[in-house]
Order: C-alpha cells, then structure tokens, then sequence
C-alpha cells in the first residue's frame, strides 16, 4: 500500500518537479515555437491542390480545418497517418521539391521579390510580389495551375 502512494508521488513529482506544473510550461512554449512556425506551411486551399495532384509525403502538421493548423509531434512514431477528415500541411520546401520531382518545376526569387519560374523550355516571371514569402506563395499558385493543365 504504501508502495503505491510512492509511485503515485514518483509520477507526479521527480527530485522536487511538479510533472504537471512542467507539463503546461513546455505546452505554453510548443504553443508559441506553433504560432512563429505557422508561416513555413503552405496554406490551407494549396494543401487541398497539391494533395489532389499526388503529393504524399509525411508532414509535420496538417490542417483539422481551413483555419485550423496542428502540429503533429508523433510523425515519427505514426508513420501512415493521413486521414480524410484532415489535410496534410506540407512545408514550403517539401512542396516545392514535390513540383521539382513530379513536374521538373523550377524557380528562383530575387531580392525584388520578382519570382522566376521554368519549366520545360518555358520561363515566366511573377512580379508583383510585396515579400520574398508572397513570392514563394504566388510561385506555389502558379505550379498547382499549370500542373492541373499538363494533368488534363
């Protein structure tokens, strides 16, 4: 009996640490380190598209809904997640290295922002982009439009 309060004390407390009162610290920094790293993940409507045209790989979040991103700690141990009630939220990186993989879709950003994009023999521009980060979003826009056309 008394062997049982012990462990019970063990579990919630180790050398003097409240596991609980650590457990909410760590969650409010995971919380935070969440909202700085929402930007890396393409967006919700371009996570339905690129889905659509076979993107496959893990993601280290996904989307519940279109407002709603979660961030997946367990992918490593959860290997075949991908369910039809969530989206899988691709990094920037992984989306574009799907286009370069799937497509032979190429780009570069300048430092005025002006996005060029090649495929094939052909090369375009994308101009009109106030940020670097709106540049990578417009390119992305813009490889789900023309690999929708070579799909059809």
């Amino acid at each position: 009996m008394a062997e049982a309060h012990l462990v019970k004390n063990v579990k919630k407390s180790i050398i003097g640490i409240d596991l609980e009162k650590e457990k909410k610290k760590i969650t409010k920094l995971l919380h935070i380190k969440y909202i700085s790293m929402n930007k890396e993940f393409i967006p919700y409507e371009q996570a339905l598209e690129i889905r659509e045209l076979g993107f496959k790989e893990k993601c280290a979040a996904h989307y519940l809904d279109k407002d709603d991103l979660e961030l997946k700690w367990e992918i490593y141990r959860n290997l075949s997640f991908n369910t039809d009630n969530c989206v899988q939220a691709p990094l920037y990186q992984q989306a574009f290295r799907f286009f370069r993989e799937k497509y032979n879709f190429t780009f570069s950003i300048g430092n005025t922002n002006v996005a060029v994009v090649h495929y094939g023999m052909t090369t375009q521009l994308l101009q009109d982009n106030a940020t670097y980060e709106a540049a990578e979003l417009e390119t992305i826009k813009w490889f789900i439009d023309v690999a929708k056309q070579q799909n059809k």
